[in-house]
């Protein structure tokens, strides 16, 4: 994953031709990865994720902005021990809130960081409340596009089953997207 983000950042880099950074309402998606641990079993497996952001992202100079936006999250769970049981898929739904800082900026793209919070919830077997700490670094090319290497800390663990006791907890979710903006000023 590591190789494929260079290689569009070079890309990219490469080839752009309008302002990096704009103003505007955005939409992206893109795949991720986590490990799941499941208690009281202390099981440990893997899972994919799809996503998908809905937003809108707000700079105050040439480096430093907020973005504000909702993601939906897809999970699919593999890779889990006989003793976990029948986990299952499932979804999150959050509203979330990223500073954004630029710290390069050349012509017409920028290299940058976030950080922020989600809050949200999860649905697995049941509704659960949940809170994630985002952060990541992007890089913006051609006033509209930026690719995203994303990571998802969660602070707690949700109830998949309330009759048994069974929580599960994302241990880390790092994730790769595309992000096209629609300029404000269009």
């Amino acid at each position: 994953m590591k190789k494929i983000f260079i290689a569009f950042l070079l890309y990219f880099s490469l080839f752009s031709f309008a302002k990096a950074e704009v103003d505007g309402f955005y939409f992206g998606g893109g795949l991720g990865y986590a490990s799941v641990n499941i208690k009281p079993q202390d099981a440990n497996g893997d899972n994919l994720n799809l996503h998908f952001i809905l937003g809108h992202k707000l700079f105050f100079n040439e480096n430093m902005g907020i973005r504000v936006y909702g993601n939906f999250l897809y999970d699919w769970m593999n890779g889990l021990p006989s003793h976990a049981g029948n986990v299952g898929s499932y979804y999150h739904l959050g509203a979330n809130v990223d500073f954004l800082y630029n710290f390069i900026n050349r012509g017409y793209t920028s290299y940058g960081a976030f950080v922020g919070l989600n809050l949200g919830f999860t649905f697995w077997n049941t509704t659960s409340l949940d809170t994630y700490l985002n952060f990541g670094l992007r890089a913006a090319f051609n006033d509209a596009h930026s690719l995203e290497l994303a990571f998802r800390v969660p602070f707690e663990y949700h109830t998949l089953n309330s009759s048994t006791g069974k929580e599960g907890k994302q241990v880390f979710n790092p994730m790769l997207r595309y992000v096209y903006t629609f300029s404000d000023y269009y």
